[in-house]
């Protein structure tokens, strides 16, 4: 049978034909198992939804009466609708329900539009749109929580229609859409993503007025009924609109999938990176010598060939690509591009007048030749130069762009394109989203750890990924060497520092959650100069005060920190420098400059754990232990707003942190209190018993220490549970012979929660 709530409730059998679910009450009790679909729906949330809250008292019999009438009515899928201790599931394959095509849909047509493929995934967000009928669960009404449910699903609706015309625009079919755009925002008047997409497809359109006009409409519409002007973005574009700024004219990207005279032809489309071409596109039709520059695997040369390719109708005379990864050098560069280009002896002479892009690959280790590169600009007028290097050439006129690592979801596209080209049964799995996040999204990484699916499952790299560089191998054997493993492409940069920028860059590995300027002059003995350098060569990163390492960069520098022998030093040193910085917070621990010690402690927490860590083998910890138990009980108390938001996910990823600490601290009330949030996140999951047992261990600790939780918090955690005190203490044991103790919740814990 196929279950649809995209619409007015309708449950088809295979013939399609409809089969009446009966009365208003079993529509409803339907509609919520269906909203829950392959969830635990507690009776008393049933009882909810049907009654209110004067539910009748033969409520919970006339629940299972309900749950009768309608296994008999959907006679030929009598299985679906299952039996548990607390209440009910409908078992379904994701086939059966509409809601969970149209969300399958979606998640596919975003791999496809982060792929590039813009126009199969203009293709299933129609389909996916195409599925509803109506208002979903049109007719039928809930007491309380299920229409949150309802609403989700209705915007998630907009969002699809909303990708559908990016995705259109994309594609540059701006006058199709106008007036679909103008129903919309008569609809949906308060949403400015609808607005801006309506002044862009007019604009494209040629109508710059009428563009203006949806701004000015805007604009008097959320000042009358919100007391706001438009948002930055749609300000922005009312700017560009009247400036006629080149970048709103939509120019189709090249993808390279035949030759291009004078440009390598990549194996492999290139994946995502639309805001990179686009801002690296602005600056090469605007400036004449770019470099594009980033850490080792970052995508580089993969960029240039789309840029060089969108590009090339803007060069009469052509695009020359030139490859330096093989020279040593700097002499040779200059005779590299004269034979490139065709020229005899000096290029100067024969590309006077030819306007012409000339591509340089790979110029890190040539920097001495950057002046040569300079000299050329000046005396060739027409010619514009791209290169690519892991540090800027530090000449006048260039303008550098920093490749980033991928963005999350480009990173899964591209982890599941190069998977499945090695396995072609190959299969999405939710843990990828983690393997990319340890993999830093960076793409040669990705590559080489997709093709390890052959011999791994998912969760068996994942795991292996504690350590990243030795399992990050096995390039192609087109590829050059250096690229064939991860650990060769970092030391490819390792070789072109200076000895002192070695030892620098080894020591800063140490810093786990990165370090401020200070601690890394303290710790290591850097100077500014050198943590300059490091930047320049995309080996160091620097957000605001703060300086890091990508993880797999990292990895490779501790090595040499070992490889040195200056482990043992430069660990103690750190260890020293926040033991130091948590005293001053045991010194004030009852000061109100307390807090904002705890505030600029934050970002290291990650360096305090591992600090006390090191001093845990017999150094003083106290102070340490104090740091982190603060920025534990902060960690606790973001875990319980996001809980009182109803943000579960958000909440259960906080408190697994806490307790982690908790562990690590041998602190037991701070494990029992985040023993007791995950047991309030997981009856508000409907996982009753999981929360029971819980919140059993909870009560077990305050019996046996004779220490109870804070009352109010304790009260706020009873109210999230609601029922689950007589149930605590009535759920069978844990263990056999005993209730659960501290250690075994911890262990369930971690072992049964997502």
């Amino acid at each position: 049978m196929e279950y649809r709530i995209l619409g007015p409730l309708e449950v088809v059998d295979d013939d399609g034909c409809a089969t009446p679910i009966g009365t208003a009450k079993e529509q409803t009790l339907l509609g919520v198992l269906l909203l829950n679909a392959n969830r635990i729906v507690p009776r008393e949330r049933l009882i909810d939804e049907l009654w209110g809250e004067r539910p009748p008292a033969t409520a919970a019999k006339a629940v299972q009466v309900y749950v009768s009438q309608l296994r008999k009515r959907l006679a030929e899928d009598r299985s679906s609708i299952a039996t548990r201790a607390d209440g009910y599931v409908l078992e379904l394959a994701p086939e059966q329900l509409d809601a969970a095509q149209f969300e399958r849909r979606l998640d596919e047509a975003r791999a496809e539009a982060a792929a590039g493929a813009t126009d199969e995934a203009a293709r299933l967000l129609g389909a996916a749109i195409a599925l509803w009928r109506g208002r979903a669960l049109a007719g039928v009404t809930f007491e309380s929580y299920a229409s949150a449910d309802v609403e989700r699903l209705e915007d998630l609706r907009l969002v699809a229609v909303m990708e559908r015309i990016d995705c259109e625009l994309e594609l540059g079919r701006h006058e199709r859409v106008v007036g679909e755009l103008e129903r919309l925002v008569a609809q949906h008047p308060l949403k400015e993503r609808l607005r801006a997409q309506l002044m862009l497809a007019l604009y494209r359109s040629g109508r710059q007025a009428d563009a203006l006009e949806a701004y000015r409409n805007a604009r008097a519409t959320l000042v009358e009924r919100l007391g706001i002007e438009p948002g930055d973005e749609l300000r922005a574009l009312e700017r560009a609109v009247l400036a006629h700024e080149p970048s709103l004219v939509r120019r189709l990207a090249i993808q390279v999938d035949t030759p291009i005279p004078g440009l390598p032809a990549p194996a492999t489309a290139l994946i995502g990176r639309k805001q990179e071409l686009d801002e690296a596109g602005r600056l090469l039709r605007a400036h004449r010598l770019v470099t594009l520059t980033g850490a080792g695997g970052s995508g580089k040369t993969r960029l240039a060939i789309q840029l060089a390719a969108d590009a090339a109708g803007e060069f009469p005379d052509g695009v020359v690509w030139v490859s330096l990864q093989a020279l040593r050098d700097p002499e040779l560069v200059l005779p590299t591009i004269n034979r490139a280009v065709g020229a005899n002896d000096s290029a100067v002479e024969q590309l006077a007048n030819r306007r012409l892009l000339l591509v340089l690959d790979n110029f890190e280790q040539l920097l001495e030749a950057a002046a040569r590169v300079g000299d050329l600009l000046a005396r060739l007028p027409h010619l514009k130069v791209l290169v690519t290097s892991r540090e800027p050439l530090h000449i006048g006129g260039e303008y550098e762009y920093s490749v980033a690592p991928l963005r999350e979801r480009e990173a899964v596209a591209l982890f599941m394109q190069r998977a499945t080209a090695v396995k072609p049964d190959f299969s999405y799995d939710d843990s990828i989203v983690e393997i990319c996040r340890r993999l830093d999204c960076l793409p040669l990484a990705l590559e080489l750890a997709s093709a390890r699916v052959k011999a791994l499952s998912v969760g068996e790299l994942l795991r292996r990924l504690s350590r990243r560089l030795p399992i990050l191998v096995g390039g192609p054997q087109d590829a050059p060497e250096r690229q064939r493993t991860l650990r060769a492409t970092i030391a490819w940069s390792y070789e072109l520092l200076s000895p002192d920028e070695q030892r620098v860059f080894a020591r800063l590995s140490v810093f786990v959650a990165g370090s401020t300027l200070e601690a890394a002059e303290e710790v290591c003995d850097a100077e500014i100069d050198t943590v300059a350098a490091l930047i320049d060569k995309s080996l160091l990163r620097r957000e605001r005060e703060r300086y890091s390492m990508l993880e797999t960069i990292r990895e490779y520098a501790a090595e040499r920190l070992e490889e040195q022998g200056d482990l043992e030093e430069v660990r103690t040193r750190h260890a020293e420098y926040y033991l130091e910085q948590a005293r001053s917070v045991e010194r004030l621990i009852r000061s109100p400059r307390a807090a904002a010690l705890l505030d600029r402690l934050e970002h290291d927490l990650g360096n305090l754990r591992a600090a006390l860590a090191w001093l845990s083998r017999g150094g003083p910890d106290r102070p340490l232990r104090l740091a982190v138990w603060g920025l534990a009980a902060r960690l606790h108390g973001f875990a319980d707003q996001a809980l009182k938001r109803g943000n579960l996910g958000e909440a259960e990823r906080l408190y697994r942190d806490s307790l982690e600490i908790g562990l690590q601290i041998k602190d037991d009330l701070q494990t029992a209190y985040c023993l007791a949030g995950l047991a309030a996140v997981d009856a508000q999951r409907g996982r009753r018993d999981l929360a029971a047992r819980l919140w059993g261990s909870v009560k077990s600790y305050e019996r046996s220490s004779g220490t109870r939780l804070h009352e109010s918090e304790r009260t706020a955690y009873e109210r999230l549970l609601g029922q689950l005190e007589s149930a605590a203490e009535t759920s069978q044991p844990f263990a056999e012979g005993g209730a659960m103790t501290l250690d075994e919740a911890v262990e369930y814990a971690l072992t049964n929660i997502d």
